[in-house]
């Protein structure tokens, strides 16, 4: 079991998730600095989709500062990871096209001043806008800003975005003032259960954001997903 402190922004970027991406056909962008929590609430919302949203397929594809990205996919109690390379961009394609149905798709830790990261963006974005109905993507950005933006292009789009901003004193006061206390946490927390492999095909860089990200308990993480691996 891994349990996460619940800030405010927890639950405003889990609610634009779940009202404004998923359930409106928006295009969302998830912007602010490293260590805010921005990754880490998107996979404690994949983790509650099973059971909200079972007919949804979710890839997550997590961009590295190389030219390859790590893979996860989830359809019903089914799970793949792979590795995709940036010169693998008709493969890329084709594998988004593979799933039938409801399918979202998480881009992880695009940069946009990376160019290996641009090819895989316009990949996912061609592909959503191509089936709106059925399709959603959310990309995490790790940057405050993703650039240049026009607003009516947005408009037209469908494109929507989330700023996480970075943890305040007072709320760091309050996630660390009883850590040891789990009737502390039952009230203040949330319980996410995810499979184990998951997180380690993540790569370093999105471990260390976890740990910067609010307090995290690990207890069981086998329990939901076990089935999976």
């Amino acid at each position: 079991m891994l349990v996460l402190y619940c800030r405010k922004a927890f639950h405003d970027q889990f609610k634009f998730l779940r009202q404004r991406v998923l359930l409106n056909s928006r295009l969302g962008w998830i912007l602010g600095p490293p260590g805010t929590g921005k990754s880490t609430t998107c996979l404690a919302f994949i983790s509650v989709m099973a059971n909200d949203f079972p007919d949804w397929t979710v890839t997550w594809i997590h961009l590295r500062r190389d030219d390859a990205a790590k893979c996860v996919r989830f359809s019903k109690r089914l799970k793949w990871s792979f590795v995709i390379k940036d010169i693998d961009m008709p493969y890329m394609s084709a594998f988004l096209d593979d799933v039938e149905g409801h399918h979202i798709v998480f881009l992880d830790g695009f940069d946009p001043t990376q160019c290996a990261h641009v090819p895989f963006l316009r990949c996912c974005k061609i592909w959503c806008e191509s089936a709106l109905e059925d399709r959603r993507l959310v990309v995490v950005c790790s940057k405050s800003s993703r650039g240049k933006t026009n607003m009516d292009d947005d408009t037209v789009n469908q494109v929507e975005q989330f700023i996480v901003h970075p943890w305040e004193l007072g709320e760091w006061s309050a996630a660390e003032k009883h850590p040891d206390e789990l009737g502390y946490f039952g009230s203040q927390c949330t319980s996410v259960f995810l499979q184990p492999d998951f997180i380690s095909n993540l790569g370093e860089e999105h471990r260390e954001e976890e740990n910067l990200s609010g307090l995290i308990l690990m207890d069981d993480l086998r329990r939901k997903f076990s089935s999976l691996a």
